[in-house]
This record gives structure tokens, C-alpha cells and sequence, in this order.
């Protein structure tokens, strides 16, 4: 969806396309807050959904955001002790465009 951009800061700096730790202790959680902006200056965005593939990394968000509007967005990345590759996801974020 062309209308949702993350980002790493508040201010819109920043795009953020992935998700990534390169170093980071196992059985500890890493936690990082970014920021979703919906572009549209006229409709929300509703059943907002990200593409998560890697069990190890939680993703908590609204599910929906108003126009024009910025929710934020915490990420938990917690490796267990057996966990021998950094994270690396690529963020996918879907949404339906609410009209009317």
C-alpha cells in the first residue's frame, strides 16, 4: 500500500524498509519504537497488517490510522540461546483503504 511509509523517527526522516540486529546478546530482548505515517490526506487506512516471518520477532500497532495520521509501532526482537543468525526482515505492511 503506496500510502503507508515506517519510519525510525517521529519527525518522517527516516524510511524504513528492514527490520535488522546485527549484533545482539541471545535470550535478551532488543526493543526499538517506529513511526507509521498514512500519506492519504483524505481517508484511513483500516486492517493494517505486517508480513512477519521470523517467530522471534514481535511487531505490536494499531490496526488502524486516520488521515494524514502517525501511530507508532514497537518491535521486540528476543533470540533464544540457540539462535545463531541475525535478524533481517523485510517489512511488508498491508491495508485497506477506508472510503467513505
Amino acid at each position: 500500500m503506496n500510502e503507508l511509509q515506517l519510519y525510525e523517527d517521529i519527525e518522517l526522516r527516516k524510511p524504513v524498509s528492514l527490520f535488522t540486529a546485527d549484533r545482539h546478546e541471545v535470550g535478551t530482548i532488543l526493543h526499538r519504537d517506529y513511526y507509521l505515517y498514512n500519506s492519504s490526506k483524505d481517508w484511513p487506512i483500516g486492517n493494517i497488517s505486517f508480513e512477519n516471518k521470523d517467530p522471534d520477532l514481535s511487531i505490536d500497532y494499531s490496526k488502524t490510522i486516520g488521515p494524514n495520521g502517525l501511530n507508532k509501532v514497537s518491535i521486540d526482537f528476543k533470540p533464544p540461546i540457540n539462535r545463531r543468525e541475525k535478524l533481517q526482515e523485510n517489512i511488508i505492511i498491508n491495508g485497506v483503504l477506508l472510503i467513505g
